[in-house]
This record gives structure tokens, C-alpha cells and sequence, in this order.
């Protein structure tokens, strides 16, 4: 898995970005935005990936992670009283499926541990339903992109927060950064500065600015860079 291509979906332009992983270090190789042209998202979303991959060979790869639009994902976060991996796994799917104004078998989810104490497990957990997914892997499908990752945008920004704090120095430790604002729905949002935390998607209003109910998760004492995948339950 030499080059990866990971793809931005986003409401105002799709972004994509190679990274050469054949070395120890990944090393970005090439970038390339596209705006997405007025109309129904899908046709929209259709139109500008297929300009983005035809006028910029240079995001050739071997591999596609694409992160899922904000909007079509229902974002929750649990604190479940223990740690171990087989009780999380037994448990968190009753616990999301109490959260959801659906049955839990017509959506796809998965579940990060995003922190852990000495008897307590932080879980960021995505859901999409599945009418949702399967029209867009089908788009995905007619452009010849079979992605081997399906992730939470969110987590996305963890991993860069993580990776890559000293971005961040110098920034005010209550600083919010709202990130990928739609029109209607989610918008994934982080606490920029030392001690920086995951906050998540939130629905909110049809703004860039952040909400005044977004709240940062607590200092934690275990953290790791995560990649989320969502699975059929």
C-alpha cells in the first residue's frame, strides 16, 4: 500500500490528497480541490469528483479512505463504566440503538475508544443508516473508487490534533475551530490549543461559528491516533 488517496467529501468542494506510505514516515505527494457545482448533492458530488479525478492524474493511488459527509452521519458519545474490548463490543450496540429514532439494523456503525480511565471507557460512535451509504458507494462505484476505509471525519481531525500538536502552538487553549460547516447539519468541531480534544460532530445551525453548547472531552490519562471504520451490524 504505497499511495494512499484520502478524499474530502465536503458541501462546497471535494478534496483529495495522496500520501506516499512506503517509508516509515508518510509523505504527502499531491493535493487537488474541486468545488462542487450547484444541484442535488449526489449529482453534485458526482460531477465534481469526476472533474477532480480526470484533471489531476497526479492523485493516481493504490489505496482510497474517504471520510463520510457530516450530514449524513448521526455522531454519539458514550461513557460505558469498564474497559475491556468484549464487554464494550457487547454493549455499545444496545446502548446506540437506544439513542436512535430507528431500528438499528436498517444503519452501519462503529465505535472508538477515544479515552480511557482506570473504570471508564470515552467512546465517540458514528451511525449512518444504510439508505444513506449505499447510494454513495454506488456513485463511488461508476467512478472506479472502491474505498478500503470508510471513516468518521471527526476522527480525522483527532489524528491531526494528535500528530501533529505543534500546529496548534501558540493557539488559546479556549479557542474553538469550527471545521466543514454545512448548510444543514453537522459540523465537526475542536478545541484548538495544548490538551486538545476530539469534540465531534454536532448538529447545529446553519453557521460557521461555533456553538456555545459544544463542550471538549476531559483530560484523559491513555490516547491514541484511531481510525474509524463503520460496519454492518
Amino acid at each position: 500500500m504505497a499511495r494512499i488517496l484520502g478524499l474530502d467529501l465536503g458541501s462546497y468542494s471535494v478534496k483529495g490528497l495522496v500520501l506516499d506510505s512506503s517509508g516509515r514516515t508518510p509523505v504527502p505527494k499531491a493535493y487537488a480541490e474541486v468545488r462542487r457545482p450547484e444541484g442535488e448533492p449526489l449529482d453534485s458530488l458526482r460531477t465534481a469528483l469526476h472533474q477532480l479525478l480526470t484533471t489531476h492524474p497526479e492523485l493516481r493511488a493504490d489505496q482510497v479512505i474517504i471520510a463520510l459527509p457530516g450530514a449524513s452521519l448521526a455522531t454519539h458519545q458514550l461513557t460505558l463504566p469498564f474497559n475491556d474490548p468484549k464487554r464494550l463490543d457487547s454493549v455499545v450496540p444496545f446502548e446506540v440503538e437506544g439513542q436512535l429514532p430507528y431500528d438499528l439494523s436498517a444503519a452501519v456503525f462503529d465505535y472508538q475508544v477515544t479515552t480511557q480511565k482506570e473504570k471508564a471507557s470515552d467512546l465517540l460512535v458514528g451511525v449512518v443508516r444504510k439508505d444513506e451509504l449505499a447510494p454513495l458507494l454506488a456513485l463511488l462505484a461508476e467512478l472506479n473508487l472502491d474505498p478500503r476505509i470508510v471513516t468518521h471525519p471527526g476522527v480525522a481531525y483527532q489524528n491531526l490534533l494528535l500528530q501533529h500538536a505543534a500546529l496548534f502552538d501558540g493557539a488559546s487553549a479556549k479557542a474553538w475551530v469550527a471545521l466543514g460547516c454545512t448548510s444543514g447539519g453537522a459540523t465537526p468541531a475542536t478545541s484548538a490549543g495544548r490538551g486538545s480534544r476530539l469534540v465531534g460532530m454536532f448538529r447545529s445551525r446553519p453557521s460557521c461559528s461555533a456553538s456555545p453548547g459544544m463542550r471538549a472531552l476531559p483530560p484523559h490519562t491513555k490516547t491514541a491516533p484511531t481510525r474509524l471504520r463503520l460496519r454492518a451490524v
